[in-house]
């Protein structure tokens, strides 16, 4: 006697055949990259593919670090800008009041 089936199985359904007292698997048809098609991939390209994955991990990582300098640098010229404009408003007061005063002693002679 010979029954066979399918069984939902997560997202995928499984397929069953019964033989006479005896389960047999069958896998599901895969689609896309097999893992067969992946093992072959990484034992052609090995090294080379593992050189190029911490590369660009290398680069990514100098990128993300960058940015976050970046951003500090930012905000520190930013501190420097504020700082500077306030000691220039405060050299101008100087120099208009210091020019008052020399103008008021030439005034009275």
């Amino acid at each position: 006697m010979q029954v066979s089936g399918s069984i939902p199985l997560g997202g995928s359904t499984v397929c069953i055949e019964l033989q006479q007292d005896q389960g047999v698997y069958k896998k599901p048809p895969e689609t896309g990259l097999t893992s067969a098609d992946l093992i072959e991939l990484v034992l052609t390209l090995g090294i080379p593919l593992i050189f190029v994955g911490l590369a660009f991990w290398f680069i990514r990582y100098h990128f993300d670090q960058n940015a976050v300098e970046r951003v500090e640098y930012k905000e520190r010229d930013t501190a420097n800008d504020r700082r500077a404009f306030e000691l220039d408003e405060r050299s101008n007061e100087a120099m208009r009041k210091l020019y008052e005063a020399v103008a008021q002693e030439y005034q009275g002679h």
